[in-house]
């Protein structure tokens, strides 16, 4: 997923919307639960910190 290439992916990249890449829509979900259940998300640190880690690869469900 490009989400600078057109007008709809640039709109939801600046509402604040994470790139999944190619990860399955229940991979993704999964990995939300997981980074909900290990990470304190009450602090703009763990927000940010969620929303990192949802773009790295952690379990081979991102294929870069």
């Amino acid at each position: 997923v490009n989400m600078d290439l057109y007008a709809t992916g640039k709109t939801m990249k600046n509402a604040g919307v994470v790139n999944g890449y190619d990860s399955t829509t229940e991979a993704a979900l999964a990995k939300l639960f997981v980074l909900l259940g290990e990470t304190p998300c009450d602090s703009p640190a763990g927000q940010v910190s969620i929303e990192s880690r949802l773009s790295e690869n952690l379990r081979g469900e991102i294929s870069r």
